[in-house]
């Protein structure tokens, strides 16, 4: 049990170096500890420094946070293709859908800031290792996945 306990879920966020913790966060009132991050826009910043890690759960900790373990990492140039050939949506950043909206609401309320029906999108069985990936969870490692891919995230 850590000292002090956290409260929050610990996100995963993608399949590579799971040791490594990454902090999503708000500007601190301690500059110090906001050299440590890197500014993302006004109201967010990430960042994978010890010493934003242990401010969680005192009161040096950001208003607001989001913790993952690993990341999701793309070749050169590979990223930038794949969303020139629209194999990702992208919404603007909102303060809202990322830190107030239950984790389970926010792949539906991104679409719907689109202006599109999730109802209405096409349903094709995923895989992965010749097993089929039921749709929640689908949805979830995409939505952690999206959450640190080179910050998609647009000011």
């Amino acid at each position: 049990q850590p000292e002090p306990p956290l409260l929050n879920s610990v996100f995963l966020g993608g399949p590579l170096e799971l040791e490594h913790g990454f902090i999503l966060h708000s500007p601190l009132s301690d500059q110090t500890l906001n050299e440590r991050s890197q500014f993302l826009n006004d109201q967010l910043m990430m960042s994978n420094a010890n010493s934003v890690l242990t401010s969680l759960g005192t009161d040096e900790e950001p208003d607001k946070y989001i913790v993952t373990l690993g990341y999701a990492s793309w070749d050169a140039g590979q990223l930038e293709n794949e969303m020139l050939e629209n194999h990702w949506l992208t919404v603007d950043f909102e303060d809202e859908l990322l830190f107030h909206t239950p984790t389970e609401d926010r792949w539906e309320a991104s679409l719907n800031r689109l202006g599109l029906d999730p109802e209405k999108l096409s349903t094709v069985e995923r895989i992965q290792n010749g097993i089929p990936i039921d749709e929640f969870r689908y949805k979830e490692y995409l939505e952690i996945s999206n959450l640190f891919s080179n910050c998609l995230i647009n000011d």
